[in-house]
């Protein structure tokens, strides 16, 4: 007798909000852009018709990660005590450090923009 199997499919299995949302904050806390590019997948999959990328005329390309600097975000006083508010609500040491030197870059970049428009 031979077994017959079918590939694995996680968008069969996600079938809540809540599963859905523990699926991608599980992808995204990965970092890996092959990952996080599967869970859109398997989540629109599972929202929908179940179309698979090719079926939606997509290709793994469109789904590339830029990076981006979140020190280009803090140009305002506002900002800086917000993002420094959050990151001390976690505690986590690492979070908090890392926000410490996203505000010094940060702060370069306004001091160098200003020194640029006087």
């Amino acid at each position: 007798m031979t077994l017959k199997t079918r590939p694995y499919d996680a968008a069969e299995f996600l079938d809540s909000p809540e599963l859905i949302a523990e699926y991608i904050k599980e992808s995204l806390a990965t970092g890996d852009a092959d990952i996080i590019r599967w869970c859109i997948s398997d989540v629109i999959r599972a929202k929908e018709n179940k179309p698979t990328l090719e079926e939606l005329g997509l290709t793994e390309e469109d789904f590339i990660v830029t990076p981006w600097d979140i020190a280009e975000f803090l140009d305002s006083p506002e900002m800086i005590t917000a993002y420094l508010k959050e990151s001390l609500a976690t505690g986590n040491k690492d979070i908090i450090r890392q926000c410490i030197s996203d505000i010094i870059r940060a702060k370069g970049m306004i001091h160098k923009h200003k020194q640029r428009g006087s």
